[in-house]
């Protein structure tokens, strides 16, 4: 199905495919193979692909098509609108070059989880997005599981917003503050999300409802996961003054990404809560 615009889309209502609904927001075809791909290997129901991004092929899942391009003052408005369309389903949005990581998903499929989360009596599960970093940046998007990406095991820091609220920077971002545009600093994220009308995101793509921004809830500790993004990367590198310091994208702190959430759990950056 194809759609000149988010408004189409929201219009037309198409039947989306049961379970977790994939939003991938394109602002350039650069490695928006691999995220669809992980996507539909995940178990996701179907997917939204916005703006810019190659025809899918050979993948296992039902895919929307719309061809209006986001950008980070408009993608906010674009999930806004789906998330009134996709009232009582759950969404998971990503930007291209973004992989979603949970505990267990090896073996376990993004309905999976969302299911648990509704037996738990959660809205959403808080992820941390984790710059995925090289001094080589792959141009391309089939092969980044062969490609030597890392990412920052240390360096986060949290200051709490309120009781089950946290405030989150680390990674590039924190490294290069000054490449790296303020709005985009803040890692913190609520990506995957059980929809609800009247639920929305501010411009910083973070929810106003403190139950859709929290941590933990009140009655047991709960798991969280991961988005591994080379979306601040492509835009630090961009930079026009990042060339003083090109090249020094690695350092101590740096870890090779291997693909899977077990490496992030045993390092502590996500974890499993009581879902074993």
């Amino acid at each position: 199905m194809y759609f000149d615009t988010i408004e189409a889309l929201v219009k037309a209502r198409p039947d989306l495919a049961g379970g977790v609904v994939a939003v991938l927001l394109c602002e350039t075809p650069a490695q928006t193979n691999c995220s669809m791909r992980r996507l539909a290997a995940q178990g996701a129901g179907s997917l939204i692909v916005i703006g810019d991004a190659p025809e899918p092929s050979d993948l296992d899942v039902q895919v929307v098509r719309v061809k209006q391009l986001p950008s980070q003052r408009s993608a906010w408005s674009m999930l806004n609108q789906l998330i009134d369309l996709l009232a009582g389903r759950w969404l998971l949005w990503l930007w291209n070059g973004e992989y979603f990581v949970f505990p267990f998903g090896e073996t376990r499929t993004l309905s999976d989880l969302a299911a648990f989360l509704g037996d738990e009596r959660r809205k959403m599960i808080f992820t941390y997005a984790f710059d995925l970093y090289a001094n080589d940046l792959p141009n391309g998007g089939d092969n980044l599981e062969e490609a030597d990406l890392h990412f920052d095991r240390i360096g986060y820091h949290a200051f709490p917003r309120d009781e089950k609220v946290l405030r989150l920077f680390g990674g590039l971002g924190w490294r290069f503050a000054e490449f790296a545009p303020r709005e985009t600093q803040q890692i913190g994220r609520t990506s995957l999300f059980k929809a609800e009308k009247g639920v929305w995101m501010d411009r910083k793509y973070l929810f106003e409802d403190a139950e859709y921004a929290s941590v933990q809830c009140k009655w047991h500790h709960n798991p969280t996961a991961a988005v591994m993004s080379l979306r601040r990367t492509r835009r630090i590198l961009a930079h026009p003054e990042f060339h003083r310091v090109r090249g020094n994208l690695l350092w101590e702190g740096s870890e090779k990404f291997d693909w899977t959430s077990r490496q992030l759990l045993e390092l502590g950056m996500i974890e499993p809560g009581q879902w074993f």
